[in-house]
Protein backbone atom coordinates (compact mmCIF):
# COMPACT_ATOMS: atom_id res chain seq x y z
CA UNK A 1 0.00 0.00 0.00
CA UNK A 2 1.46 3.36 -1.07
CA UNK A 3 2.06 5.97 1.63
CA UNK A 4 -0.11 9.08 1.50
CA UNK A 5 2.05 12.18 0.88
CA UNK A 6 0.57 15.42 2.06
CA UNK A 7 1.42 18.78 0.51
CA UNK A 8 2.99 21.66 2.44
CA UNK A 9 -0.26 23.59 2.17
CA UNK A 10 -2.24 20.65 3.57
CA UNK A 11 0.14 20.22 6.50
CA UNK A 12 -0.22 23.93 7.33
CA UNK A 13 -4.02 23.54 7.34
CA UNK A 14 -3.77 20.53 9.66
CA UNK A 15 -1.41 22.33 12.05
CA UNK A 16 -3.72 25.34 12.16
CA UNK A 17 -6.72 23.10 12.83
CA UNK A 18 -4.74 21.26 15.54
CA UNK A 19 -3.81 24.50 17.31
CA UNK A 20 -7.41 25.70 17.09
CA UNK A 21 -8.69 22.42 18.59
CA UNK A 22 -6.09 22.39 21.39
CA UNK A 23 -7.18 25.90 22.41
CA UNK A 24 -10.86 25.02 22.44
CA UNK A 25 -12.72 23.91 25.60
CA UNK A 26 -13.07 20.36 24.27
CA UNK A 27 -9.37 20.21 23.30
CA UNK A 28 -8.20 21.41 26.74
CA UNK A 29 -10.49 18.91 28.43
CA UNK A 30 -9.17 16.05 26.27
CA UNK A 31 -5.56 17.03 27.03
CA UNK A 32 -6.30 17.25 30.76
CA UNK A 33 -7.88 13.79 30.74
CA UNK A 34 -4.94 12.31 28.79
CA UNK A 35 -2.37 13.80 31.20
CA UNK A 36 -4.31 12.54 34.24
CA UNK A 37 -4.57 9.06 32.73
CA UNK A 38 -0.89 8.83 31.71
CA UNK A 39 0.77 10.87 34.45
CA UNK A 40 3.23 8.14 35.46
CA UNK A 41 4.41 7.45 31.89
CA UNK A 42 4.79 11.19 31.15
CA UNK A 43 6.86 11.74 34.32
CA UNK A 44 9.12 8.79 33.46
CA UNK A 45 9.67 10.19 29.96
CA UNK A 46 10.40 13.72 31.24
CA UNK A 47 12.83 12.41 33.86
CA UNK A 48 14.69 10.43 31.20
CA UNK A 49 14.68 13.27 28.66
CA UNK A 50 15.77 15.95 31.13
CA UNK A 51 18.96 14.04 31.97
CA UNK A 52 21.97 15.86 30.55
CA UNK A 53 23.42 12.76 28.87
CA UNK A 54 20.10 11.87 27.20
CA UNK A 55 19.58 15.41 25.91
CA UNK A 56 23.14 15.57 24.55
CA UNK A 57 22.74 12.17 22.85
CA UNK A 58 19.43 13.27 21.30
CA UNK A 59 20.91 16.54 19.99
CA UNK A 60 23.95 14.73 18.58
CA UNK A 61 21.79 12.11 16.80
CA UNK A 62 19.48 14.82 15.45
CA UNK A 63 22.44 16.79 14.11
CA UNK A 64 23.97 13.71 12.42
CA UNK A 65 20.63 12.86 10.79
CA UNK A 66 20.08 16.44 9.56
CA UNK A 67 23.71 17.61 9.15
CA UNK A 68 23.42 19.10 5.65
CA UNK A 69 20.18 20.90 6.43
CA UNK A 70 21.48 22.36 9.73
CA UNK A 71 24.86 23.39 8.29
CA UNK A 72 23.17 25.10 5.34
CA UNK A 73 20.79 26.96 7.67
CA UNK A 74 23.63 28.03 10.01
CA UNK A 75 25.81 29.20 7.11
CA UNK A 76 22.95 31.25 5.68
CA UNK A 77 22.23 32.80 9.08
CA UNK A 78 25.91 33.70 9.64
CA UNK A 79 26.13 35.34 6.22
CA UNK A 80 23.04 37.44 6.93
CA UNK A 81 23.95 38.21 10.56
CA UNK A 82 27.76 38.64 10.82
CA UNK A 83 27.40 40.91 13.86
CA UNK A 84 25.16 38.36 15.61
CA UNK A 85 27.86 35.69 15.25
CA UNK A 86 30.47 37.98 16.82
CA UNK A 87 28.17 38.89 19.73
CA UNK A 88 27.23 35.23 20.33
CA UNK A 89 30.91 34.22 20.29
CA UNK A 90 31.82 37.00 22.76
CA UNK A 91 28.95 36.01 25.05
CA UNK A 92 30.10 32.39 24.99
CA UNK A 93 33.68 33.41 25.88
CA UNK A 94 32.44 35.55 28.79
CA UNK A 95 30.31 32.69 30.12
CA UNK A 96 33.09 30.06 29.76
CA UNK A 97 36.30 31.73 31.05
CA UNK A 98 38.01 28.43 31.97
CA UNK A 99 37.68 26.87 28.50
CA UNK A 100 38.52 30.23 26.86
CA UNK A 101 41.70 30.47 28.98
CA UNK A 102 42.67 26.90 28.01
CA UNK A 103 42.18 27.72 24.32
CA UNK A 104 44.36 30.82 24.71
CA UNK A 105 47.15 28.82 26.37
CA UNK A 106 47.09 26.16 23.63
CA UNK A 107 47.24 28.82 20.93
CA UNK A 108 50.13 30.63 22.66
CA UNK A 109 52.09 27.39 23.09
CA UNK A 110 51.68 26.55 19.43
CA UNK A 111 52.59 30.05 18.22
CA UNK A 112 55.61 30.64 20.51
CA UNK A 113 56.64 26.97 20.79
CA UNK A 114 56.23 26.89 24.57
CA UNK A 115 56.03 23.53 26.35
CA UNK A 116 52.52 22.55 27.46
CA UNK A 117 53.05 20.22 30.41
CA UNK A 118 49.49 19.65 31.59
CA UNK A 119 46.24 18.19 30.29
CA UNK A 120 42.97 20.06 29.76
CA UNK A 121 41.30 18.32 32.73
CA UNK A 122 44.23 19.21 35.05
CA UNK A 123 44.09 22.86 34.00
CA UNK A 124 40.30 23.16 34.35
CA UNK A 125 40.45 21.52 37.80
CA UNK A 126 43.15 24.02 38.87
CA UNK A 127 41.38 27.05 37.32
CA UNK A 128 37.99 26.35 38.91
CA UNK A 129 39.59 26.02 42.37
CA UNK A 130 41.31 29.42 42.21
CA UNK A 131 40.05 32.49 44.07
CA UNK A 132 39.51 35.22 41.47
CA UNK A 133 42.13 37.65 42.86
CA UNK A 134 45.25 39.00 41.14
CA UNK A 135 48.33 37.56 42.86
CA UNK A 136 50.29 40.81 42.29
CA UNK A 137 47.98 43.74 43.11
CA UNK A 138 45.26 41.80 45.03
CA UNK A 139 42.39 43.15 42.95
CA UNK A 140 39.40 40.82 42.54
CA UNK A 141 37.80 40.04 39.19
CA UNK A 142 34.64 41.95 40.17
CA UNK A 143 36.67 45.02 41.25
CA UNK A 144 38.71 44.82 38.03
CA UNK A 145 35.56 45.20 35.92
CA UNK A 146 34.59 48.29 37.94
CA UNK A 147 37.88 50.15 37.35
CA UNK A 148 38.43 52.78 34.65
CA UNK A 149 41.42 50.93 33.22
CA UNK A 150 41.45 51.04 29.40
CA UNK A 151 42.02 47.25 29.30
CA UNK A 152 38.65 46.50 30.94
CA UNK A 153 36.78 46.87 27.65
CA UNK A 154 38.92 44.14 26.08
CA UNK A 155 39.54 41.80 29.05
CA UNK A 156 36.72 40.94 31.48
CA UNK A 157 38.46 38.06 33.28
CA UNK A 158 41.79 37.57 35.05
CA UNK A 159 44.65 36.18 32.97
CA UNK A 160 46.63 33.01 33.56
CA UNK A 161 50.28 33.99 34.06
CA UNK A 162 53.47 31.94 34.34
CA UNK A 163 55.50 32.75 37.46
CA UNK A 164 58.71 31.82 35.66
CA UNK A 165 58.54 32.89 32.01
CA UNK A 166 61.48 30.66 31.10
CA UNK A 167 59.48 27.55 32.00
CA UNK A 168 56.50 26.11 30.15
CA UNK A 169 52.86 25.83 31.22
CA UNK A 170 52.62 23.47 34.18
CA UNK A 171 50.26 23.67 37.16
CA UNK A 172 52.94 24.63 39.72
CA UNK A 173 54.05 27.54 37.50
CA UNK A 174 50.61 29.16 37.08
CA UNK A 175 48.95 32.09 38.88
CA UNK A 176 46.00 34.37 38.17
CA UNK A 177 46.81 38.00 37.38
CA UNK A 178 44.78 41.00 36.29
CA UNK A 179 45.37 42.02 32.64
CA UNK A 180 47.27 45.17 33.68
CA UNK A 181 49.77 43.28 35.89
CA UNK A 182 50.12 40.46 33.40
CA UNK A 183 50.98 42.83 30.54
CA UNK A 184 53.28 44.87 32.79
CA UNK A 185 55.22 41.79 33.90
CA UNK A 186 55.44 40.21 30.43
CA UNK A 187 58.86 38.50 30.04
CA UNK A 188 60.66 41.55 31.47
CA UNK A 189 60.05 41.32 35.25
CA UNK A 190 60.47 38.25 37.44
CA UNK A 191 57.71 36.93 39.71
CA UNK A 192 59.39 38.39 42.84
CA UNK A 193 59.90 41.81 41.19
CA UNK A 194 56.27 41.91 40.04
CA UNK A 195 55.03 41.16 43.57
CA UNK A 196 56.78 44.39 44.66
CA UNK A 197 55.46 46.34 41.67
CA UNK A 198 51.90 45.11 42.33
CA UNK A 199 51.49 47.63 45.17
CA UNK A 200 52.53 50.48 42.85
CA UNK A 201 50.04 49.31 40.19
CA UNK A 202 47.27 49.27 42.82
CA UNK A 203 48.23 52.74 44.07
CA UNK A 204 48.36 54.18 40.53
CA UNK A 205 44.97 52.66 39.66
CA UNK A 206 43.29 54.63 42.49
CA UNK A 207 44.23 57.91 40.75
CA UNK A 208 42.82 57.01 37.32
Amino acid sequence: MAKFKSSVKQRKIWRKAGRKYSRSVKGRKTKKEYVAKNRKRINEYLTLYNKKETAQKYRKNYYLQNKKKIDKRNKLYQENHPEGKRIAHKKWRDNNPAITAWGGIKGRCKKKRIKLQMSKSEFLKWYLKQIRICVYCNISEIEWNQTKDSLVKKFKHLHVDRKDSTKGYLISNLVLACPRCNLTKSDFFTYEQMLKLGGLVCETRQHI
